[in-house]
């Protein structure tokens, strides 16, 4: 009877080990590290070629004579001189550029642009006497073409995107060539005093040109049409400096000498279509993602 429980013992203790080694072989497996998962970022840097289409909606001059009609010679006396503002007609401009987009947010581009001649018209009042004392009002009125080549050197801020739309704003610095040509003066002069006299006068001036410095304001807002094309919608203040005819000739009226025309601040508010092509695909860039440990 003893041997007969030992043996029902020793069964036991076989059975519950290999049900024990058999648990065992449904525990989880042991923990493993995983490798950090990366994704792709879009880089945004890259060379583009730039080209512009737009029209000047709004242009103003501010103009003088120089060295001006009050200077005064024999037989002439000038008592007041009045020019009036000038008025530019609106143009058309296009250019071209190339540019470097340094990051997601920022872009800089250098551009020339030539913009065609506008109609520049203004008018003025001279009094003067002579000397057998004879005062003459004379009104004069100028009309003539403006054109100009543009350099420029631009920066641009870009303020995020939404929906393929990105809103911006910029600034540019450089240099303008201004050209007068075609201007002509006619007028009329009355005299009263010991010889009244009514009449009708002209002249010219020559074709004249201007260098000075440009500088220029912007905003608007680029679209994505893919990864290399992007539209833009622009304004533009630009100043342009001054501009100058060649010397005024006059016919049969004293004191002018040798007298330009030349505008004192030549102002444009553009409105532009713009586009950029990017030389290169934008490329994924892949970035580490944190550290994550799953038990």
């Amino acid at each position: 009877m003893g041997r007969v429980n030992a043996l029902y013992l020793a069964a036991a203790v076989i059975f519950g080990g290999a049900t024990v080694a058999q648990a065992a072989d449904f525990l989880p497996p042991r923990p493993q590290l995983q490798e950090p998962s990366r994704v792709a970022a879009l880089e945004t840097s890259g060379w583009y070629l730039r080209g512009d289409i737009g029209m000047s909606v709004d242009q103003s001059a501010q103009w003088d004579m120089v060295p001006g009609r009050l200077l005064g010679s024999a037989g002439y006396n000038p008592t007041a001189y009045g020019p009036s503002k000038a008025h530019v007609s609106n143009n058309v401009f296009v250019g071209l550029g190339f540019g470097y987009q340094v990051n997601s947010w920022f872009r800089a581009d250098i551009t020339g642009e030539y913009r065609g001649a506008s109609r520049f018209s203004s008018n003025a009042e001279l009094t003067f006497d002579d000397t057998a004392g004879t005062t003459t009002v004379l009104r004069t009125f100028n009309r003539g073409d403006l054109s100009s080549i543009v350099g420029l050197v631009n920066g641009y801020i870009d303020l995020g995107t939404w929906h393929g739309v990105t809103p911006y704003v910029g600034a540019g610095v450089g240099i303008a060539r201004n050209k007068i040509d075609g201007m002509v003066d006619q007028g009329y002069f009355v005299s009263t005093g010991v010889a009244p006299a009514t009449g009708t006068t002209g002249g010219f001036y020559g074709a004249g040109a201007k260098t000075n410095f440009a500088w220029a304001l912007m905003a608007g807002l680029g679209y994505d049409v893919s990864s290399r094309l992007k539209l833009e919608l622009g304004y533009r203040y630009l100043n342009a400096g001054k501009a100058t005819t060649g010397a005024l000739t006059c016919f049969g009226v004293p004191g002018c000498g040798n007298t330009y025309l030349v505008t004192k601040k030549n102002e444009n508010h553009d409105i532009k279509i713009g586009m950029r092509w990017m030389l290169s695909d934008s490329a994924p860039v892949m970035e580490d993602m944190p550290l994550v440990r799953k038990y």
